[in-house]
């Protein structure tokens, strides 16, 4: 946050109470401190992919697939010594750190297809699965420079390392997959689909989850049903059912100590995390129907999908019991919460000429979230930033919701002094029922949805068609959305929090939503 100034009593010069370094603001820095700091980053990134294809028979296709995504980062954050208000550093201090992460996937799949009659084909596949995610940070700090001008990390008087576990873990995951495919007539498919996996996040007394997949799609003009036309150039209606999950963090289930230095000075530990040997992933079931359409030869794309899901075991983080002798948070699998909505799409080319093409596609997605079932009576806080500005979980409002004591009224005193404050009545972690009673014991009410409720695009490229210069032969030109692209949000109440939440576009615009790889 850069804070300015909010009235003339903080004008530099003026002498009044508000003309302080930090300008009349209680949080916040202002916009001079943030010229002193020197913030450096740089990142190497490399990927990796190989694709090897076997056919031993013309029913028989083998496939493996191998990749790696690896990432090197060097970053730094420098505070001289001297006048920097609001960062709480006034000796100067310096923050170093190298995270590295590695991504290695593979992937062996076997498909076998068959004509079982000329109206009839079958597709049969399976295949294994192979995911690994590793991130390590070192990092390092050194407080208090002697003199303006130092900018090391060894010259500061307090030197300290860190490389917290909770930033060095390595994930793995192992699936295994099957799948049938059925084509009639090239027009109708159904498709049937089992996937299991297996984490090492997963609870010690949990092993193995299982997420089974249908879905059917229908092109209707490949049907025969009716002729195409110039207004209706393909339809096609499809749903599907299928099962999802979202696994663990690393170290989530597991019970873990710190370092610590005990009364004597001799080294010793100290508990961190109780872990939880049940815990296992969320479980998604989702139903979606829609379909796709095009009109005008093609010429306008139509996509609409309605959608459900349903979550069970959701994965929170609550307070540990203060009799297990571990401070903090613990995550357990409590709860169910649905999201729903619509999606629609409409992609068109109303400029479609010989030396020139313009597209535009414009977007909708609409969702709405609820927690149905906590598992406990008390409302569960979120950690982290969430905490902070009173997010909670409770039963019967979306996820991440705010929840605070509302003023309704007050008596000012003086300037800067006020008495007689009166809040808004109703039930506690509830709902308000436009009474006013005094704060002192009035109850937290429901403030806000911290996720929007839809979110649109509108975007366009103009383009030249390859092969039909403009400009007599010379380099082709490209002027990629040409359009502002834009979005409209609704329902976000605390939009300036918008990234501490979730908060996704078409086709992923689902709140929390947790998908596991199907089969393909």
């Amino acid at each position: 946050m850069v804070r300015g100034c909010p009235n003339n009593s903080c004008r530099e010069g003026t002498g009044l109470a508000g003309d302080e370094p930090g300008r009349g603001y209680l949080a916040g820095v202002t916009a001079e401190a943030f010229k002193e700091i020197e913030g450096l980053d740089n990142i190497d990134r490399g990927r990796l992919g190989l694709t090897f294809t076997h056919t031993p028979t013309r029913w028989l296709t083998h496939r493996l697939t191998l990749g790696g995504d690896f990432t090197n980062n060097e970053s730094s954050d420098y505070f001289p010594r001297g006048s920097n208000a609001g960062f709480g550093f006034p000796q100067g201090i310096k923050f170093v750190a190298n995270d590295q992460s590695a991504f290695v996937t593979a992937d062996y799949s076997a498909t076998g297809t068959a004509n079982l009659s000329k109206r009839l084909a079958v597709q049969s596949s399976a295949g294994v699965q192979y995911y690994r995610k590793k991130y390590t940070e070192i990092s390092g700090q050194g407080e208090g420079f002697p003199i303006r001008g130092v900018n090391t990390v060894s010259g500061g008087g307090l030197r300290q390392g860190f490389e917290d576990p909770n930033f060095n873990f390595e994930n793995k995951t192992v699936g295994l997959y099957g799948q049938e495919q059925l084509a009639w007539d090239n027009s109708l498919f159904l498709t049937g689909a089992l996937r299991g996996d297996d984490n090492s996040a997963f609870g010690v007394n949990y092993n193995f989850v299982v997420y089974p997949k249908i879905s059917a799609a229908w092109v209707v003009t490949d049907a025969g049903l009716f002729r195409r036309s110039n207004l209706l150039s393909t339809l096609k209606l499809r749903a599907a059912w299928g099962s999802a999950g979202q696994q663990p963090n690393s170290f989530a289930a597991v019970q873990t100590y710190g370092p610590s230095v005990g009364g004597s000075g001799t080294p010793t530990v100290t508990p961190l995390n109780v872990g939880n040997p049940d815990l296992k992933p969320e479980v998604t079931r989702e139903i979606e129907a829609g379909f796709d359409a095009s009109l005008l030869r093609d010429r306008v794309t139509l996509e609409a999908t309605y959608y459900k899901k349903v979550t069970r075991d959701g994965i929170f983080s609550a307070l540990s019991s203060p009799s297990s002798g571990f401070p903090g948070n613990r995550f357990i699998n409590i709860g169910r919460f649905t999201n729903h909505g619509f999606e629609f799409a409409v992609d068109g080319s109303p400029i479609d000429r010989e030396r020139l093409r313009l597209h535009l596609r414009a977007t909708l997605a609409t969702n709405k979230n609820r927690i149905d079932v906590l598992g406990q009576d008390t409302p569960i806080p979120n950690t982290g930033v969430g905490q902070l500005v009173g997010a909670y979980n409770v039963a019967g409002f979306p996820m991440g919701s705010f929840f605070f004591q509302k003023v309704v009224s007050a008596t000012l005193v003086a300037p800067g002094q006020v008495s007689n404050v009166m809040c808004e009545g109703g039930t506690n972690f509830g709902k308000g029922d436009g009474s006013a009673v005094p704060c002192a014991g009035a109850p937290f009410i429901y403030s806000g949805n911290p996720t929007p409720t839809w979110l649109s695009s509108l975007s366009g490229d103009i383009s030249r068609i390859p092969g039909r210069p403009l400009d007599g032969g010379r380099q082709p030109w490209r002027c990629p959305h040409f359009l502002q692209r834009f979005q409209g949000r609704r329902g976000a109440d605390r939009p300036h929090l918008r990234g501490l939440f979730p908060t996704r576009g078409v086709r992923s615009h689902r709140a929390h939503e947790g998908r596991v790889r199907q089969a393909p």
